[in-house]
């Protein structure tokens, strides 16, 4: 039986977690020109992101990290067991008394999930429904048979970098001219890794893609036009030490009060930008450099004496 092994049918992700390690030192202060460059967000997770493709014997993999996530695609073709089992014929029942239905995906979204499956032969992606409700994409190669058991799966498994709590001292209101400490849960900004096995139908060899992201920086952008780039997650702030006896890598001074903005407040938001390798089989396969999470905060802003105590 002649093999046109494509399309997906085995993907793993592995939860990511981590603690941290400040490392290093130094911060930019900058008026900020536009938009962090590789986007990013909105809170928990943010938009914009970046991504890496490969190939693999008889298959290919994807991994891609933002919007709060780092992912792992793997995907392989017509050798795996079951690939198509189990998947409704057209116009089987499903929920609330509706039918399953099958449907052609249109031509640029298919261009879409063939680079992001890493599919390189002939065939047509379709989309099962429950009544008017999706329930998942499906790739068929132009020799596999109609129906069900012709139709091969992806799985996609994602877990969340969820972003971390945002730390300033003084905590809440702040004072212009006077030094703000700014940091992040440690534990947020460190290196991370998840990995995806594939095993080539053909041959019987797993290849194991492995992502790592590395934090290299995070940027602060601060609601008054400027922000602060910052190498390491920040200092905590310690209210039990005196303040001549402890200082940040990360802060900010700002120049203006906030009482002219929307509730009087600054909005602000700090991006975590990560370095991305991607081995296969141990090797360094591809690198790239994305955001990872975006998270918002908000602060008040205004003029008058600095007292002897610090909030936070």
């Amino acid at each position: 039986m002649r093999r046109l092994l494509l399309a997906a049918s085995l993907a793993a992700m592995v939860a990511l977690v981590g603690t941290a390690s400040p490392a290093g030192a130094g911060f930019g202060d900058r008026k900020k020109p536009g938009p962090v460059p590789g986007g990013g967000g909105g809170s928990n997770g943010g938009g914009g992101g970046g991504s890496a493709s490969g190939t693999l014997p008889n298959g290919g993999y994807r991994v891609s990290i933002g919007g709060g996530q780092l992912s792992v695609f793997v995907g392989g073709g017509a050798g795996s067991p079951g690939a198509g089992a189990g998947l409704p014929n057209d116009g089987d029942s499903c929920r609330g008394g509706d039918t399953f239905r099958y449907q052609t995906i249109g031509r640029d979204e298919a261009e879409r999930l063939r680079r992001e499956w890493g599919v390189a032969h002939s065939g047509a992606f379709v989309r099962l429904y429950c009544g008017d409700a999706a329930e998942g994409e499906f790739f068929r190669p132009d020799s596999a048979p109609e129906g069900p058991t012709g139709l091969y799966s992806r799985d996609r498994h994602a877990i969340a970098l969820n972003s971390p709590e945002v730390h300033t001292s003084p905590s809440r209101d702040q004072l212009v001219h006077v030094k703000t400490w700014l940091w992040i849960d440690s534990a947020r900004f460190t290196t991370q890794r998840t990995s995806a096995t594939f095993v080539d139908p053909a041959t019987g060899e797993p290849y194991t893609v492995t992502a790592t992201a590395t934090p290299t920086r995070a940027v602060w952008e601060m609601g008054d036009g400027r922000e602060q780039i910052c190498t390491d997650a920040g200092t905590p702030y310690d209210r039990s030490v005196p303040a001549d006896r402890q200082d940040t890598t990360c802060s900010h001074t700002y120049r203006r009060s906030s009482a002219a903005q929307p509730d009087q407040v600054f909005a602000g938001r700090v991006t975590s930008y990560f370095h991305v390798q991607v081995f296969v089989n141990g090797v360094l396969d591809k690198e790239f450099d994305s955001p990872g999470w975006t998270a918002p905060f908000a602060r008040r802003v205004g003029e008058g004496q600095a007292v002897g105590t610090r909030a936070g």
